[in-house]
């Protein structure tokens, strides 16, 4: 069985690299800054679309316009980071979420489904190019615990801005929520910018042209690890509610929920992050899903507020546990000059993961119900132990590459 035999080396804290430089503090604040804009317009969008006589179709639409461009463009904007710049790439990202908050200001269907379409490339190109980013100004020994920091900083936003924005919403109307989103969006510009430069690998032209390998087959694994472990997060978020009324529980008892989910994912990254560097991807992603199973089990049979708070706990530390080893993983096994196409590739796992999420987690539940929904969801987290102790011995061994 693979990840039994390992070897463990122990460096003196003092010769460990630095990581927290100013480049990698400027990274995670950008980062939250990026997904603050976001997170201010996901639960704002609809309810402006409602409220100038738009229909449900019509959500779903610019919700799909989003996620098409983010997800079909992703590889090319990937191949555009190898042969030009990461930090390039993050600038014109950065510039267009600010300008496409900006544009919904005044109200069109055509003129929204057009927006929201270069919204969608925009959070590609921002997306891809962070993620690369964390590669060149994170320590090899330290790309587990770079990784948690990293996505510690986009849970932050995603966790706290919506119900900001609800807030915001009662006090400076619609367009005021659209300024502010676009001011976090050049305020991430501008935290981009000032960024040291550093020298870039550049994909070799000689070799391949544009077009060829656009999809990077050294990532495919830890993309599929991505796409198994996160295709469960529909179930822990947005069928809660849902979930909760079905099996009797108040709906005004899920902030304890919501707390035990977030606080302790976030709280958890770091810690568990440079935990991966210190004993191995193997054991804390293993950790995660098994966490992620015991999880949707417990889900499953919760029937009160402290049963659910406790799987929405384990959720929590799950998340905290498989998600920043993962993309380390992806990181050790890219291809220095192929950076940009290895973690596009690697992305697009996780939006596809919440797209069939989503829609496999809706239709269990609309056939089989809730409890089943959830105790068949342990399904891809188990595929993804399997695959994980199957390469367990490849798993603790940091890749340099370059």
């Amino acid at each position: 069985m693979g990840g039994l035999n390992l070897k463990f080396e122990t460096t003196a804290d003092s010769l460990v690299p630095r990581l927290m430089t100013r480049e990698f503090m400027l990274l995670c604040t950008a980062t939250a800054l990026g997904y603050a804009h976001h997170a201010l317009l996901t639960p704002i969008l609809p309810l402006f679309i409602k409220k100038q006589g738009g229909t449900a179709s019509l959500v779903g639409l610019v919700t799909a316009a989003f996620s098409v461009t983010s997800f079909v463009l992703r590889p090319f904007i990937g191949r555009a980071v190898d042969n030009w710049s990461s930090k390039g790439m993050m600038l014109l990202g950065t510039l267009v979420l600010g300008l496409c908050s900006l544009g919904y200001l005044v109200y069109d269907a055509v003129l929204l489904f057009i927006v929201r379409a270069i919204h969608g490339i925009g959070w590609a190109a921002y997306n891809t190019g962070s993620k690369v980013l964390v590669s060149a100004t994170a320590p090899t020994e330290r790309r587990g615990e770079a990784a948690g920091y990293y996505s510690m900083s986009q849970s932050v936003a995603t966790a706290l801005v919506p119900a900001i924005a609800l807030w915001l919403l009662a006090l400076v109307n619609f367009s005021g929520v659209f300024i502010v989103s676009a001011a976090t969006g050049f305020l991430a510009t501008a935290a981009t910018l000032a960024m040291a430069t550093k020298q870039e690998a550049r994909a070799s032209r000689s070799k391949e042209s544009f077009w060829d390998n656009l999809i990077e087959r050294s990532v495919l694994m830890p993309s599929t690890l991505e796409f198994l472990t996160k295709i469960t997060q529909p179930a822990s978020a947005i069928f809660i509610p849902l979930y909760a009324v079905n099996r009797g529980i108040a709906v005004d008892s899920l902030p304890y929920y919501y707390l035990a989910y977030g606080l302790v994912g976030i709280g958890a990254r770091g810690v568990l992050g440079r935990l991966s560097d210190r004993i191995g991807r193997y054991w804390t992603i293993t950790s995660g899903t098994t966490m992620s199973v015991a999880a949707l089990v417990l889900t499953s049979q919760a029937s009160d507020i402290v049963f659910l708070a406790l799987g929405g706990l384990l959720f929590g530390l799950a998340t905290a546990a498989f998600a920043p080893s993962v993309m380390a993983l992806a990181i050790d096994r890219a291809p220095r000059d192929r950076l940009g196409s290895a973690m596009a590739t690697y992305s697009m796992a996780f939006q596809l993961a919440q797209g069939a999420g989503g829609l496999l987690g809706g239709l269990l539940i609309d056939t089989l119900g809730y409890q089943a929904m959830y105790l068949i969801m342990t399904l891809p987290p188990l595929a993804a132990q399997l695959i994980v102790v199957r390469n367990g011995n490849t798993l603790n061994k940091v890749q340099v590459s370059f």
